[in-house]
């Protein structure tokens, strides 16, 4: 299946390539379609292509089956329509959580934040950092100390002076040119971090700071970590163009139950594919904004995906993480229903 990576292949020896092992619908040079294929390859690439090939290819055989040239590059097309818009639901979640980090954080003034024995977790085991171990009972902690606690704070306060000094924000090209302090207030800081930055953040809190925005979402402390750090990685898969629909996470967060009904559970397990991830999107995104447009978005390319080839569409839609097509359906519209459950504040909810 591997192409030969020391020997250079020009375009057109890169579809013969495909067609030899059993790509179909190669157009020959004179036919008409011919050079919109040769186009297609140069601009997108041949491994780039064969990473939306993977799911046809027959080990037995050695070749790839039930799919053509023409319905990879829709397949790769329609992903990165899908992309486009996961990437816009994640960056409202992103608004979201800096949002309600700054307002936690903010309480105590403007500047406490860089103070972090003020609002880190300063004592005992979190289970969200790392740092030097130790075995109890047979299980790894780890135990946070002022030591711990500087050591991420004059860290994290270096990483954001860069991001400070390369930021665009009207607001903080003022503040660097008008004001004596070195950070700004967290309000204007918070803009300027990764995702990845303010995940951390919520990782490093007290237990209180911690609780009080899971609250905000309805959820546990350890879910909506777990979460937003799957959703982190889907984000970044979204910038750097990567393969969306054939994501395998290794790890799976917890999902809640209610979407049990749209995904394809094997022996009781939730799948490790991007379906789990559009639920913990649609989750999230009900608590920030109801009336998000979930079925002229995020529905159409995951539907247009299943139906690349006719034949595999429900195989194409368990291959996705969903229980069928019509289980997608189901699940966006299932978007605009009340919520099934009730909340308490001591982190716990039962189903209705």
């Amino acid at each position: 299946m591997m192409a030969s990576a020391s020997k250079h292949l020009n375009y057109h020896q890169q579809l013969l390539l495909l067609k030899r092992r059993g790509l179909q619908g190669i157009a020959f040079e004179d036919d008409p379609h011919y050079n919109d294929q040769i186009r297609s390859i140069r601009n997108i690439g041949y491994y780039k292509l064969k990473q939306y090939m993977y799911c046809f290819w027959n080990q037995e055989n050695n070749c790839y089956q039930n799919i053509s040239y023409d319905q990879i590059i829709a397949r790769y097309y329609r992903d990165q329509r899908l992309k486009q818009f996961l990437f816009q639901a994640i960056c409202d979640i992103e608004a979201s959580l800096n949002t309600r980090i700054s307002y936690v954080l903010g309480q105590s003034g403007p500047l406490m934040y860089t103070n972090f024995y003020s609002w880190c977790q300063t004592s005992g085991y979190n289970r969200f950092i790392k740092g030097k171990t130790y075995l109890d009972n047979n299980r790894r902690r780890c135990n946070v100390n002022k030591f711990t606690i500087k050591k991420d704070e004059l860290s994290f306060l270096s990483r954001i002076q860069a991001n400070i000094e390369h930021s665009y924000i009207n607001d903080i090209r003022s503040f660097e040119q008008t004001d004596s302090k070195v950070f700004p207030s967290i309000w204007l800081t918070i803009n300027v971090l990764t995702f990845g930055q303010s995940i951390y953040l919520l990782r490093l809190m007290s237990k209180r700071n911690k609780i009080a925005i899971a609250n905000s979402y309805h959820t546990s402390i350890i879910n909506l970590i777990k979460w937003l750090e799957m959703l982190n990685l889907v984000r970044n898969l979204c910038c750097h163009n990567g393969d969306l629909v054939d994501i395998s996470f290794r790890t799976m967060p917890s999902i809640p139950k209610k979407y049990n009904q749209y995904l394809n559970i094997v022996n009781g397990n939730v799948p490790h594919r991007i379906g789990s991830a559009i639920c913990v999107i649609l989750h999230l995104l009900r608590e920030i904004n109801p009336k998000y447009n979930v079925l002229k978005t995020i529905k159409p390319p995951l539907i247009k995906l299943c139906m690349v080839n006719k034949e595999l569409k429900e195989i194409s839609a368990k291959n996705m993480g969903f229980k069928n097509i019509k289980a997608i359906e189901n699940l966006c519209k299932s978007f605009y229903t009340e919520p099934s459950c009730i909340y308490y504040p001591d982190q716990t909810y039962i189903n209705l």
